[in-house]
């Protein structure tokens, strides 16, 4: 397989070379003939004992470019995730096959927020295997000062060393993992301040210690402290007397 890059004067095209004569079967035109979420627009031909296939990159960066001098984020990898998923899907639902992704870094690109991927009909390696080596990629290029991004970089990569693994079911997971991650940390922070009532039972009014705040020699104090993310509110009743 042999790629290059290619300009006019008003777009940029990524041309794959492979050395088989060029047979035109459901694929390409299926791809025509729907815009499925994630793939590149492709053209296909055949140049005497080579397959063409020409696909359009116009106002797009490659994934490796990407991430030459700005290291990945736990946000790039999820988002990845995400749009890969969706991808897999469509892909199934037009009776297309996603090994057929070239999931190598110099073939994703991206643009206004959304990873593209060609689609190479003759492409024979399986998804798990492609994919796998490119969880190698994100340990490589992660950005090692989060926390986060390691971690979910690194679990990717252990995931998929396994025999026969179901990325599809791999990636579900995380997201379904993510989402209930969001969901308890969004309700915990809504109760950061939040007391219970019986915390206030005993505690005296502004009108039972003399109506002003000047007649409060010691007050009430309460303290806030962090535990995985919650904030616990604690309130501590102290000796009131009057001048």
């Amino acid at each position: 397989m042999e790629t290059v890059f290619k300009h006019d004067l008003n777009n940029a095209y990524l041309k794959i070379e492979v050395p088989d004569f060029y047979v035109e079967d459901y694929q390409i035109p299926m791809l025509h003939a729907n815009q499925i979420p994630g793939i590149l627009e492709v053209d296909a031909r055949g140049i005497d004992d080579f397959s063409q296939y020409s696909y359009k990159i116009s106002g797009m960066v490659s994934m490796r470019a990407m991430f030459e001098k700005t290291k990945m984020e736990r946000s790039d990898i999820e988002l990845f995730i995400v749009q890969l998923v969706q991808t897999i899907k469509a892909l199934k639902r037009h009776m297309l096959s996603a090994d057929k992704l070239l999931l190598e870094p110099d073939h994703i690109f991206f643009q206004k927020k959304q990873f593209y991927f060609c689609y190479l009909p003759t492409r024979n390696t399986e998804l798990c295997g492609a994919f796998h080596r490119l969880t190698e990629y994100f340990v490589s290029q992660v950005n090692y000062e989060e926390k986060e991004g390691i971690y979910l970089a690194y679990e990717l990569h252990k995931s998929t060393m396994e025999e026969h693994y179901d990325i599809e079911q791999i990636l579900e997971e995380y997201q379904n993992k993510k989402e209930d991650t969001d969901s308890r940390e969004t309700e915990e922070r809504g109760n950061i301040f939040e007391l219970e009532d019986e915390e206030y039972e005993d505690v005296p009014t502004i009108q039972e210690l003399g109506g002003t705040w000047g007649n409060i020699k010691r007050g009430v104090r309460r303290r806030k402290r962090q535990k995985w993310g919650v904030w616990e509110g604690l309130v501590m009743e102290e000796k009131f007397t009057n001048k």
